[in-house]
């Protein structure tokens, strides 16, 4: 577990990039901060493909499990931010919804969360779980 954490972690730092966050730059608030405290969608990376989840929408795909396919899929469909959230149980990849506070005073496009979706379903090529959450730090309260 310790290797596909630190994998997350290249993976994700790698990923992140300036973005065009506009409002969060502009207010002094980080974009992560700003996007963290927003609407997120959580793709939790704890579910085997034939568990079922309450809460959660399962998007079935090929039956092939490679955590590394849909990690990478998460980061590389990420709208430039996404973080790790962990417990002792429990790890998701959080990545900032089309609601979020981030997207705020940004012009042009942005992907809608369907676009996010279908993009890891694409990438991934195995069945994955998802759910839409008020805020992303709030991921373990619900």
């Amino acid at each position: 577990m310790s290797k596909l954490f630190l994998v997350l972690i290249v993976l994700l730092a790698t990923s992140c990039g300036k973005g065009g966050h506009e409002e969060a730059t502009s207010s002094k608030v980080p974009p992560l901060v700003a996007a963290a405290h927003s609407v997120s969608l959580e793709f939790p990376l704890q579910f085997d493909s034939n568990d079922t989840q309450p809460g959660y929408t399962k998007v079935a795909s090929a039956d092939s499990e490679t955590p590394d396919k849909l990690i990478s899929a998460l980061v590389s469909c990420s709208p430039s931010l996404a973080w790790i959230e962990k417990t002792s149980h429990t790890i998701a990849i959080i990545i900032p919804s089309d609601e979020s506070e981030v997207w705020k005073g940004v012009k042009g496009w942005r992907p809608s969360d369907e676009d996010i979706i279908a993009c890891v379903k694409d990438s991934a090529n195995q069945p994955f779980f998802y759910r839409k959450l008020p805020t992303g730090i709030e991921t373990y309260s619900q």
